[in-house]
């Protein structure tokens, strides 16, 4: 007769295997796919216009790096310089945040919102603003400042896109004017 082992203090071999799967690592197979999904994030990035990457405020080194990828006709040296970008990206552990902010831009609308309100008022009360202009954009050309204003109030103070009656000749001036009048403040301030 062969001597049966005691169930007490021993595990069943499912239970061993539910305890193992919760320790195990990805397999080989889904390190490999996260490594082209990063590698295609990385031709992602180098693609991008300067002022986008700027945007995204990248960690120095994989700036740097995403700047002297050569051109994707050297094909090998294109695709070395991807795999380096890859590499420093899974480095970094901040894919998927780099990602999100690719995709959800946040634009720095508390440095533009003061231009913004100063150019509502002048559009709406030049006569009484000129004071505060020159007071906060010194060097401001305030005869240019008139002419936009004059342009931008062609149509009115306020936005009237529903407005058929204006002549869309008119109304793209008037809107041109707008954006020149906030490029102008907004310049003026950085001076």
């Amino acid at each position: 007769m062969v001597p049966q082992p005691s169930n007490t203090g021993s595990f069943s071999s499912e239970e061993a295997l539910d305890e193992n799967t919760d320790d195990l690592e990805p397999s080989k197979s889904q390190l490999k796919r996260d490594a082209d999904d990063v590698r295609d994030f990385a031709r992602e990035l180098v693609i991008l216009p300067p002022r986008k990457l700027k945007r995204l405020a990248l960690p120095l080194d994989i700036e740097e790096a995403i700047k002297k990828c050569p051109p994707a006709s050297t094909r090998g040296a294109h695709k070395r310089h991807l795999q380096f970008i890859s590499k420093l990206l899974r480095k970094n552990g901040d894919v998927d945040e780099i990602r999100s902010r690719l995709e959800n831009p946040i634009t720095p609308t508390s440095k533009i919102q003061p231009h913004e309100d100063m150019r509502d008022k002048l559009i709406a009360e030049f006569a009484e603003c000129v004071d505060t202009l020159r007071q906060e954009y010194p060097t401001a050309n305030l005869q240019k400042v008139r002419q936009l204003v004059r342009q931008a109030n062609a149509i009115g103070p306020s936005d009237t896109e529903g407005d058929s009656e204006i002549d869309p000749a008119v109304k793209k001036k008037a809107v041109k004017a707008k954006k020149a009048l906030l490029a102008l403040l907004r310049d003026s301030a950085q001076a």
